[in-house]
């Protein structure tokens, strides 16, 4: 079962004004952890690189992770068209030995790694596969791209679906989506314990499988993890999500996270216990432009910076206003993370304008803001 699971949430420290990112224990707790690095998270960082998904025991990595070959091995057809693949998945019950015998030179495959049930990278594409110049046959061995020679694969991914980061579209609702994730930085590392050590500290608990966003996470939305159902342990159980239960007789009511307090069940593929909400869209105006701002210049550039990129088509003069009404342009630059509004004919001197950037503008998961974002500043000195 899911243990534990970090990642980084946006926080202002007390007495600051300033946000900042700190990684935190999203779910779960550690006993060394101190007070506010375990909580449920109201606004995870939308830049977070990845979500470490501590579990308590060992999982089949046959199921989690596939391993690169030395050309295409199979098609894709859930894409149209079809497409060549050069990863395959390691058969359960391969050993390093069954690896190795298809990690060989190419000359030696035919004979060391003949294509039975424990063998991996085996052609399976109608008429071959190509490796290099070379055309493979079906049912014969590619090759484990190995070029470092230690009779080990040089590159492994995640498999397709076997892990998802799944979010509502919105509030209460029951309609998800899956975030895309990067499958090649993505992993599971099946080494760690629950003691903490001094090279990694918490990011190095496990084992772990490490969760890494595409590129960024949608804004304003609650998500949670899945895996599939062919994520198992050693014994064919499907993975989950510990379910706490508070245990009155030991438990700190000034402490919902007290280690000695909470007693972990699992239901079998549940992963409802755990659930964070992303932080929202933020709009902030670029020095010197600030609310309430005065001497504003009536022909240079007004620019909103964005915490997220922005779907870039949204970010028109409908969804961007000026009152009283002026002729502008709005633009976006290449990283589409800031909105540049830029008069084309000049603002009225002494004159006292609101800009309104309204839910029209989105990130690139078609997310909103929670509200209009609203400024006034002024052409007078």
């Amino acid at each position: 079962m899911v243990l534990q699971v970090r990642f980084g949430e946006k926080f202002i420290e007390q007495g600051s004004t300033t946000e900042r990112s700190r990684r935190v224990f999203g779910f779960g707790s550690h006993p060394l952890a101190a007070v506010g690095e375990a909580k449920r998270v109201t606004s995870a960082d939308a830049l977070e690189d990845n979500f470490r998904v501590i579990m308590d025991e060992l999982l089949v990595g046959n199921n989690l992770e596939e391993i690169r070959c030395r050309g295409p091995v199979r098609l894709d057809e859930t894409v149209t068209p079809p497409v060549t693949v050069n990863y395959s998945r390691v058969p359960v019950g391969a050993t390093p030995d069954d690896i190795s015998r298809c990690s060989l030179p190419n000359d030696a495959l035919p004979s060391s790694c003949p294509g039975d049930e424990l063998a991996t990278c085996i052609c399976e594409i109608e008429g071959g596969c190509m490796r290099g110049t070379t055309l493979v046959e079906e049912g014969d061995p590619v090759g484990i791209l190995d070029n470092d020679l230690d009779g080990a694969a040089d590159q492994s991914r995640l498999i397709d679906g076997a892990v998802a980061l799944r979010c509502a579209t919105g509030s209460g609702s029951s309609t998800s989506f899956d975030v895309p994730l990067n499958r090649d930085l993505s992993y599971w590392n099946p080494s760690g314990t629950q003691d903490r050590p001094a090279q990694g500290g918490f990011d190095a608990l496990g084992p772990a499988v490490v969760i890494v966003p595409n590129s960024v996470l949608p804004t304003n939305v609650d998500c949670g993890i899945e895996f599939s159902n062919e994520v198992v342990d050693k014994e064919g159980r499907r993975a989950c999500v510990a379910n706490y239960s508070r245990d009155p007789a030991d438990a700190d009511p000034d402490d919902p996270f007290d280690p000695k307090a909470l007693q972990p069940d699992c239901e079998e593929g549940d992963f409802s216990p755990f659930r964070f909400t992303v932080e929202p869209l933020k709009f902030r105006p670029s020095s010197p432009l600030v609310e309430g701002a005065m001497d504003v210049s009536t022909t240079a550039p007004l620019i909103l910076e964005t915490n997220v990129p922005i779907d870039v088509a949204t970010a028109t003069t409908a969804n961007v206003t000026l009152s009283p009404a002026a002729t502008y342009a709005v633009e976006t630059p290449q990283s589409a993370d800031a909105i540049v509004i830029t008069p084309t004919v000049g603002l009225t001197a002494n004159t006292m304008y609101t800009l309104t950037v309204t839910a029209g503008v989105t990130d690139t998961f078609g997310q909103s803001a929670p509200a209009s974002f609203v400024l006034r500043f002024t052409t007078a000195p």
